[in-house]
């Protein structure tokens, strides 16, 4: 391995540490060419003299997925050579990534991805994401009838989370904003709580106001005392309305 090749599966192949020979070592004058070997990834690393990596001829894992595999037909003459690669056809590798986490039938979803590659007697994997809630709608033994003509396949699904969803822009970091505005910001985003969307509000601005609310008077198990916010606010007040915005 040399210190310039650009590696791929030959990494985790290897049994034990190796060691990696210096450029400088090998692109000498006394020597016409220079073939090296286990780096499955065709690269050329100098012209004069040629050294270069011919490539693996068969595909091994994903990470070649996109490498074309072939042999190297090289003349050798005193003083030069001349260098030509010659492909082979090799088994293919497909990867199929599919996002069904913002479909209604993440099912139907799947089975049009599979359908719209030509894959037989490749080596697949199909990735989906999909959220936990949907993972009842998905039939596995469908999916294997649907790959079987692959030469071999895994399924992976990845789970996306619904608490992973990206800050809202009106919550970034940066800058302050009312506890009230931020509230009603992440409401406009949830709208399966649109129908109780007003009442927090309007608990929300009662407990910052420091006036008892109808909820919070009413036996709740659970009744946060929360101080008045104003204008002449200090360092622990802030503290106190950090909190509350948390609460909220």
């Amino acid at each position: 391995m040399t210190d310039t090749a650009q590696f791929g599966a030959e990494r985790f192949l290897a049994v034990g540490k190796g060691f990696t020979v210096p450029m400088s070592l090998l692109a000498r004058p006394c020597f016409d060419y220079v073939a090296l070997g286990h780096v499955h990834r065709h690269q050329i690393l100098a012209e004069q003299p040629l050294v270069v990596y011919p490539g693996s001829i068969e595909r091994v894992d994903f990470s070649e997925e996109q490498e074309e595999k072939g042999f190297v037909l090289v003349e050798v003459e005193p003083g030069q050579a001349t260098l030509e690669f010659c492909p082979l056809p090799v088994r293919s590798f497909r990867t199929i990534r599919v996002n069904v986490s913002d479909v209604e039938d993440p099912q139907a979803a799947l089975i049009a991805a599979i359908e719209a590659e030509e894959f037989t007697d490749a080596v697949v994997r199909l990735i989906y994401q999909v959220r936990p809630d949907q993972l009842d709608q998905i039939e596995s033994h469908c999916l294997h009838q649907y790959l079987s003509a692959a030469h071999t396949y895994t399924i992976q699904a990845d789970l996306v989370s619904q608490l992973a969803r990206p800050r809202l822009p009106e919550l970034g970091t940066g800058h302050a904003i009312d506890p009230v505005d931020a509230l009603k910001a992440y409401l406009d985003n949830q709208p399966h709580l649109a129908d109780i969307a007003a009442e927090m509000l309007n608990t929300a601005a009662e407990l910052l106001a420091g006036e008892p609310s109808e909820w919070a008077s009413s036996g709740s198990a659970i009744t946060p005392q929360l101080a008045p916010l104003n204008a002449a606010t200090s360092l622990e007040t802030s503290t106190d309305e950090a909190a509350q915005l948390r609460l909220l």
